[in-house]
């Protein structure tokens, strides 16, 4: 019971610190609204433990000779004492980690990592030709008025 009551204030507590960020003040609330964002933040807890457990799967999940001795029951000696055991085992690990879900994650997050810098560097160049732009624009505007003192002295010479 006791550690329920922490879960609960480590909710409340969750939800007060993101309320706070957005500008919302949790006590405030009524009671139902308040009620609603606890169960809304159980949810979200579900979702990222379920996130995290998926990640250790997928972690774990490898054709090895560690692994496969740990789940066929066979000893680790067994497999180099019979070597077509272990090469059978490294020949579908090489073939595993082809297709294997972990390598392509942990590509993809390298690959979303280099167009995040990509999309940094071109927000920064989109930045520099906006203000080349507004420079741009001074400028002419400036090129107007001294062309137009130009003239205007023109006219009194």
């Amino acid at each position: 019971m006791e550690e329920e009551n922490k879960s609960v204030e480590n909710i409340e507590k969750s939800i007060r610190n993101k309320l706070k960020k957005l500008g919302y003040i949790y006590d405030d609330l009524d009671k139902k609204k308040q009620n609603y964002l606890v169960k809304i933040e159980e949810c979200i807890l579900k979702v990222y433990k379920r996130e995290n457990e998926a990640k250790k799967l997928i972690t774990n999940n490898n054709v090895s000779i560690k692994n496969m001795s740990e789940n066929a029951n066979i000893a680790r000696q067994t497999f180099y004492n019979v070597p077509i055991l272990s090469e059978y085992v490294n020949y579908n690990s090489k073939e595993f980690d082809k297709i294997g879900i972990s390598l392509k994650l942990s590509s993809s997050s390298e690959e979303i990592q280099e167009l995040k810098a990509d999309i940094e560097l071109m927000q920064k160049r989109d930045i520099e030709i906006e203000k080349l732009k507004k420079d741009i624009e001074e400028l002419k505007q400036e090129l107007k008025t001294k062309d137009y003192t130009i003239s205007a002295f023109r006219k009194r010479i």
